[in-house]
C-alpha cells in the first residue's frame, strides 16, 4: 500500500516541473544573466588587477598653467621587452613607441586626440637620475628618448615643456596589454587594402575588410617594414 501511495506524490512532482513557456525562457535568461554577470566580474577583476600606479611628483620643474574644465591626459604606448613582452625581440631600455595628449572636456566628456610622432626631434628638458635610470642633460634629441633616461616623470616634463600642455595624468601600456584590451573589445574591425607579410612584426594578412584579433593588432601597428 505504501507503493501505491508513492505514486500520486510522483505524480504531483511532476506536475510542478511544467513549466509554461514563458517561464522556460524567464528561467533560461535568468540563469545567463547570472553566468554573464559572474564573468564580467570576472573579467573586471582580471583588467584592474593588471593596472598598477605609480606617482610623479611634478614640482620639480615649472609647468604650464592649467586649464579649468579640461584634463589632459599623456598615453603612452610602451615598447618595453621585460616579462611577458619578452617573446616580441631584444631591446635595451623603454621608450614610447607612441604618445598622445587625450585633452577632455570634463563638462560634456568630448575628446581630442593629439598624435606626437615618436622620433620628433626638440630641445629635452635635464632629468635628475632616479632609480634605475641614469638622468641627462637638456639636450636636442628624440621626444620619446626622455623616457630613456629618466623614467615616465622625465618624459612628462620633455611632453609639458615642448608642447606647453599642462598634464593631469598618463596612462602606459605595453605590447601584451594592447592585445589584451583588443581581445577585451571583441577585436577591431580593419580594412587592409593589400596582403601583408612582414616577418618582423609576425604578420600575415589577406587583403579585404577582417576583424583582427589582440595579436593581429599588435602586430599590425608595428609593422612598417612591409607596408613602406
Amino acid at each position: 500500500m505504501a507503493g501505491r501511495r508513492s505514486a500520486p506524490r510522483s505524480s504531483g512532482a511532476l506536475g510542478t516541473s511544467r513549466l509554461s513557456a514563458a517561464q522556460w525562457v524567464a528561467c533560461v535568461v535568468t540563469a545567463l544573466a547570472i553566468i554573464a554577470s559572474l564573468g564580467s566580474y570576472g573579467w573586471y577583476q582580471g583588467l584592474i588587477g593588471n593596472i598598477t600606479t605609480a606617482q610623479v611628483d611634478t614640482d620639480e620643474w615649472d609647468r604650464p598653467t592649467s586649464v579649468e574644465g579640461v584634463m589632459n591626459i599623456l598615453i603612452i604606448g610602451s615598447d618595453v621587452r621585460s616579462g611577458e613582452n619578452a617573446e616580441y625581440g631584444e631591446v635595451e631600455g623603454e621608450r614610447p613607441d607612441t604618445m598622445l595628449i587625450a585633452s577632455i572636456n570634463v563638462d560634456n566628456g568630448a575628446a581630442t586626440l593629439v598624435n606626437l610622432p615618436r622620433d620628433l626631434m626638440v630641445d629635452l628638458p635635464g632629468c635628475e637620475a632616479a632609480e634605475g635610470y641614469e638622468g641627462m642633460q637638456p639636450q636636442q634629441g628624440m621626444i620619446n628618448s626622455a623616457m630613456t633616461f629618466g623614467g615616465v616623470g622625465c618624459q612628462w616634463n620633455a611632453v609639458e615643456q615642448v608642447t606647453g600642455v599642462h598634464l593631469d595624468h598618463f596612462l602606459m601600456m605595453d605590447f601584451v596589454g594592447f592585445k589584451d584590451m583588443v581581445d577585451a573589445i571583441g577585436g577591431v574591425e580593419m580594412c587592409i587594402p593589400e596582403p601583408i607579410d612582414d616577418p618582423k612584426a609576425h604578420l600575415v594578412l589577406d587583403a579585404g575588410l577582417q576583424n583582427l584579433d589582440g595579436e593581429d593588432s599588435l602586430g599590425f601597428v608595428r609593422s612598417r617594414y612591409s607596408q613602406g
